[in-house]
């Protein structure tokens, strides 16, 4: 019997965060889709049902506690959420 994708969506708005960690999960064997808003990955998380979500609390649009709170309590999927905490120069 083959072994069934996991599909991971990722929410974060760094591009370039993005980028890594697509690239780290799908080296792992993953399907990543991507979203860069919070809303944007609210709807993909409805519409896609993914696996996991890997959420950034931190977004442009919307607080990812706020996804949270708009994703089915029902959901089939489990969700992380992350923090990037750093200081740019």
């Amino acid at each position: 019997m083959a072994k069934k994708e996991v599909r991971v969506l990722l929410v974060e708005d760094s591009q370039s965060t993005r980028i890594t960690y697509k690239r780290v999960l799908e080296d792992a064997g993953f399907s990543v889709l991507e979203a860069a808003k919070g809303q944007e990955g609210w709807e993909l998380a409805l519409a896609e049902l993914p696996d996991v979500v890997l959420l950034d609390l931190i977004l442009p649009d919307i607080h990812g506690l706020q996804v949270l709170k708009n994703i089915p309590v029902f959901s089939v999927f489990k969700i992380f959420c992350f923090i990037r905490d750093y200081h740019r120069n």
